[in-house]
């Protein structure tokens, strides 16, 4: 090959790329409650609440009690169901609810929700969170 050429893939690149791809779309993804409630999905919908924000604990100070589900309420299944979606959890597929102690996304030991299901594989996922300044 000359310089500046392209090598073309071949069959075994194709088959890779393949496999990688169904590797992916086997990647079982959790998502933690108190992750969650970080979103500004959440926020929005729960700013719609009669109850005010300072009424409720910092997630911080709940870190490993069970309190975070008592403290933040569940939205609606549709908006909880968009918020799931949004960070990455392929909602189309089954997934299930688990309350144990788990470690959240800032490494937290929380004892509270997650949802465990498939890793979305389409290429819009956002996984950032509101302390990034995305909107989720």
């Amino acid at each position: 090959m000359g310089m500046g050429s392209v090598k073309k893939p071949g069959l075994e690149d194709q088959l890779e790329r393949i496999r990688r791809e169904d590797e992916h779309k086997l990647l079982a993804w959790d998502i933690s409650f108190s992750d969650f409630v970080e979103t500004e999905g959440y926020t929005s919908w729960f700013n719609t609440l009669d109850q005010s924000q300072e009424d409720v604990p910092k997630l911080e100070s709940m870190v490993g009690s069970e309190m975070v589900l008592v403290a933040y309420k569940r939205p609606p299944k549709n908006i909880e169901r968009l918020i799931l979606h949004t960070l990455g959890l392929d909602i189309d597929e089954p997934y299930e609810e688990q309350i144990l102690l788990h470690r959240n996304v800032k490494g937290d030991i929380v004892n509270t929700l997650r949802w465990i299901g498939k890793m979305r594989t389409d290429k819009y996922i956002n996984l950032t969170m509101k302390n990034n300044n995305i909107r989720v």
